[in-house]
């Protein structure tokens, strides 16, 4: 099970999270490097299932027919999930709603 990032931010996050399953776990995973987006899509194309809290890569993954498993961490992520799960028709959604946001 490797892990992938999309920023530099994001690949911070990553090696903290590696070094802490070494260190507490015992657990030794790879960390996918990227170079360029061109990289960053080849990834995603090689994972069957994609985790993330990062829209845009939920958005890659969805086009790539890969199945994801979206990671709450904000509202923005939160109403994908309603979308995505379709507990929210998009049609339904009020144009002032969207413009204010």
């Amino acid at each position: 099970l490797p892990i992938l990032y999309a920023t530099n931010e994001d690949r911070n996050e990553c090696l903290n999270f590696k070094y802490y399953l070494e260190l507490n776990l015992g657990i030794d995973i790879d960390l996918l490097e990227n170079d360029n987006i061109d990289d960053y899509i080849t990834h995603l194309q090689n994972c069957e299932i994609i985790i993330s809290g990062r829209m845009h890569s939920l958005i890659l993954a969805m086009t790539l027919k890969r199945k994801i498993v979206p990671y709450s961490i904000s509202e923005k992520i939160e109403n994908f999930v309603k979308i995505y799960e379709n507990e929210i028709n998009i049609d339904s959604i009020q144009k002032s709603k969207i413009i204010s946001q």
